[in-house]
């Protein structure tokens, strides 16, 4: 895996083909179509560089993938930085022709409401502090969260039954975070969330 994937694909992946193996099938690796619909390129004619991709849609009928691949030199190949699955509906905002490219976004630019950085430590105290949290109005409703919130839930109501507790924390590292400019200014920021 290692040339062709890094950060967290590398991680993911290895972990759905260690379970493939341990269960004795493959049901569980999620697919990754190589036809994709649409690319977000870079400007920047300097490495390490990011580009995005959005698939086609997979075999098995669920939603897009949006990749994100990162090239650490001019004679490198690309590797899968990451891949997410897009929500049913959702909607990206629109980047800039592929022919003309996107600017990457440093962790620290401040030319935005908020740098990417702060934005992922914020969206993880969502994660960690649900409606509790100071920047809980800053994020729209997501299934994503929903999701974790109601197995929080249902894990919280078990372990009280056996007498005990349970609890969630969240971390971003630092660094794993790839963001790209978009058409109106704004940031797709992608980020591993552990």
């Amino acid at each position: 895996l290692a040339p062709r994937l890094t950060g967290p694909a590398l991680t993911l992946r290895t972990v759905e083909l260690q379970v493939a193996a341990a269960v004795g099938n493959q049901d569980g690796l999620t697919e990754l179509p190589t036809t994709v619909q649409s690319e977000i390129l870079p400007t920047t004619q300097t490495w390490p560089r990011t580009s995005m991709a959005v698939s086609a849609r997979p075999d098995d009928l669920g939603t897009e993938r949006l990749f994100v691949l990162g090239q650490d030199s001019a004679r490198a190949q690309y590797q899968l930085w990451a891949w997410i699955r897009l929500f049913p509906s959702i909607t990206l905002p629109t980047f800039a022709a592929p022919s003309v490219g996107s600017e990457a976004v440093a962790p620290d630019d401040t030319s935005l409401l908020v740098t990417p950085a702060d934005a992922v430590a914020r969206y993880v105290d969502v994660l960690a502090s649900r409606e509790g949290s100071a920047y809980a109005a800053d994020f729209a409703a997501d299934p994503l969260r929903a999701a974790m919130a109601d197995s929080f839930t249902k894990q919280t109501a078990i372990a009280a039954e056996l007498a005990g507790t349970y609890t969630e924390t969240y971390s971003a590292p630092e660094g794993a975070l790839r963001s790209v400019r978009t058409a109106d200014g704004g940031a797709l920021v992608v980020a591993q969330i552990d």
